[in-house]
């Protein structure tokens, strides 16, 4: 191939481009080359960018903490408002079968007394031509009836069949005839079968003669007896009304051996239908209960416990000058002593019913609650709420004040008629008491179930099983004192202890759950600055102690109270130093803000748990505990994600920034490789 000279290309040709390009920078300024800066290493610019840098990262993180707080308080508000919504929904419900169980007895009732006479005519009518057929069928002969009965069974069409409902006495009657007293061995009325009466009593259409019929079939007799057979609310108010009035007498004649079982059933027909309990019965019932616990003071307050596993001597007693136990106590026969203990235990347990049923029925347009406080006697609030009174009845006075917690009352404090919500002086000590049981106090137990909860110990049971005899008898057996102290030994045990240990956790619990209703009801304004500063010292020192048990007994059956005890303490703490406005974090003591620090440390450090785990895992290893727990306690599992949010967010307001860095290095630590290596 050929090409022509003008397309040909030399080595030598120049580059117009290279050429235009040098011509272009000659004619204008010099241009200097762009270098790249190189990172500075002065130390101070390095600590200004990271300073700078550190400030963007902890806005960013006190933004984020602080829109997580309110979305966090905004949900727990909604759950709150949803569960609240929910029982008063629940509430409803039961109200309303409630009263679709009264209503249709009422109609029941109604039915039958003003049902049409032409009806009863034609169902009786009816009945007649039935019976005339039945006569005829049968003198058809022998042999019809047998080539009827091979040829199979018969249909047979009723007409106008007329139902049959079971009406509300044989119900009662039934019900009642199968109850038992928590803990003991038979039925209540088997052992009012052995029990006569000491005196003749007649009350309406109950009558009981002395020492002849047992105070069960005088019970049964009546009922039977009882005419309004659908008028549940009859039948209750009139059966309460003669039981509680016979143990009165019983108590004027010092005669109480029926009193136990008696108040049982009394107690039982209150809680059967609480719809058709009237508050005239309540008021009643009120003053009954209020007459005859003025006779068992001693039994509510004890300065030496009443049923001493000792036999003391009434004469060293009596000059003893360090014994605060009243003679006449002491010269009680152990039998007395026994039925005054349980009769005590059983007339708490039904003025807290009351009190309960008293808030079911409470109105605005009938104010029961403020009838119930009217009678409910001041001194017995004092003999409830010492240091030296059994833990049962601390127990029934505290459910007594929280059923009576509302928005305009609480207690003796009334706040209805006025705007001001403060406590009166009562309500005000009442709340000081409960404070001083967090973390002192409920050392004495009666070993006695009560009728309203089976918790604690029981160890008292036998005490008064064994003074029924097996035959029909006004008195009850008496035994010797080696018997009584075999019953009592068994409550130094300890499984009764630890039950015992059980009941406390759970009464203070139900302490604190009355405080959080209180706060739910009422402004924690309405109580002293003071009061709440050293309520929140009281639940601090409990938080550590609770802590520290859980620490040296990570397997107790009692973990589980204690960790629900915990959680509680955090939630009003919580809410206290965060959400109410009263107290502040400064207005705390140096002691309790530093054991307080120290808790919460506890609860949120990342880097117990794996430490913990580790200790755990030795102690398996020697054989002191079993295998790994599943349930959190605070030591091989976390605390609940709830608790944990709420103590970092109280340890955020008790120290600053640079004192939380300083915590969270000194607990997560991390150790170096370099010291990893040199081991």
């Amino acid at each position: 191939m050929s090409f022509d000279s003008s397309d040909s290309f030399d080595d030598d040709d120049v580059d117009f481009d290279q050429l235009y390009s040098a011509r272009s920078q000659s004619r204008g300024p010099p241009v200097a080359a762009v270098v790249p800066a190189e990172p500075s290493t002065d130390p101070f610019v390095l600590r200004g960018e990271n300073a700078i840098l550190r400030a963007q990262l902890q806005k960013i993180s006190d933004k984020f903490e602080q829109e997580s707080r309110k979305l966090k308080q905004h949900y727990h508000v909604l759950l709150s408002e949803r569960e609240n919504r929910i029982n008063e929904l629940m509430d409803s419900v039961n109200k309303v079968k409630e009263d679709n169980e009264f209503l249709t007895s009422e109609n029941k009732n109604l039915a039958a007394k003003y049902i049409p006479a032409t009806k009863k005519r034609r169902l009786q009518d009816e009945s007649i031509e039935m019976s005339i057929s039945d006569v005829s069928v049968r003198s058809g002969g022998a042999k019809e009836a047998s080539t009827l009965a091979e040829e199979g069974p018969q249909t047979v069409a009723i007409i106008n069949q007329v139902s049959i409902f079971q009406d509300e006495k044989n119900s009662f009657i039934e019900a009642i005839s199968s109850h038992v007293i928590p803990g003991m061995n038979r039925t209540t009325l088997s052992y009012l079968s052995n029990i006569s009466s000491a005196f003749n009593y007649e009350n309406r259409d109950f009558h009981i003669s002395k020492e002849r019929e047992s105070v069960k079939t005088a019970i049964v007799d009546y009922l039977i007896r009882f005419e309004n057979k659908n008028r549940i609310d009859m039948l209750l108010s009139s059966f309460v009304e003669i039981l509680f009035d016979y143990v009165v007498q019983s108590l004027d004649r010092d005669n109480l051996f029926a009193a136990p079982f008696l108040l049982s059933l009394i107690h039982f027909s209150l809680n059967y239908r609480p719809k058709a309990v009237a508050f005239p019965l309540i008021q009643d019932s009120m003053k009954s209960v209020n007459h005859l616990l003025q006779n068992f003071t001693t039994v509510l307050k004890q300065d030496q416990p009443y049923l001493s596993n000792e036999n003391m001597d009434v004469i060293t007693t009596a000059n003893s000058a360090s014994t605060d136990l009243k003679l006449d106590v002491v010269q009680k026969t152990m039998h007395k002593k026994v039925l005054d203990v349980f009769i005590t235990v059983y007339l708490m347990d039904i003025m807290e019913t009351l009190g309960k049923l008293s808030a079911y029925l409470n109105s605005p347009s009938n104010p029961t609650l403020t009838e119930y406080w009217s009678l409910f006697p001041k001194s017995l609030l004092l003999h409830c709420l010492s240091l030296k009174t059994p833990i049962g009845f601390v127990f029934n006075l505290v459910e007594i004040l929280a059923s009576s917690i509302t928005k305009d009352r609480f207690a003796y404090t009334d706040n209805s008629k006025s705007k001001n919500q403060t406590l009166t002086k009562e309500s005000t000590d009442t709340l000081t008491n409960l404070i001083i049981f967090v973390t002192q106090g409920l050392e004495q137990d009666m070993c006695i179930y009560g009728l309203n909860r089976n918790i604690g110990s029981n160890a008292y049971a036998p005490l008064l099983d064994i003074l029924v005899p097996n035959h029909t008898s006004p008195k009850p057996i008496s035994h010797s004192w080696d018997d009584y102290r075999q019953i009592l030994q068994t409550s130094s045990s300890i499984g009764h202890c630890n039950k015992h240990e059980i009941a406390v956790l759970k009464l203070r619990i139900r302490i604190l759950q009355l405080f959080e209703a209180y706060f739910s009801q009422r402004a924690a304004s309405s109580i002293k600055k003071e009061i709440i500063t050293s309520f929140v010292s009281s639940m601090v020192t409990q938080l550590g102690f609770e802590q520290e048990l859980i620490y040296r007994a990570p397997r107790a059956n009692t973990v589980g109270c204690r960790l629900q005890l915990i959680s509680l303490i955090m939630r009003l703490v919580h809410f206290i130093l965060l959400s109410s406005g009263q107290v502040a974090i400064s207005d705390l003591p140096g002691t309790t803000l530093r054991e307080l620090v120290i808790a919460l440390l506890r609860i949120s450090a990342d880097s117990l748990r794996p430490l913990a785990l580790e200790t755990i895992r030795q102690w398996r290893e020697q054989g002191h505990v079993p295998a790994v727990s599943s349930s959190p306690n605070g030591v091989e599992i976390n605390y609940d994600d709830w608790t944990i949010d709420m103590a970092r967010d109280v340890i955020g307001q008790c120290i600053t920034g640079d004192e939380a860095d300083a915590l969270h290095y000194s607990i997560n630590y991390d150790l170096p490789d370099d010291d990893i290596m040199l081991e």
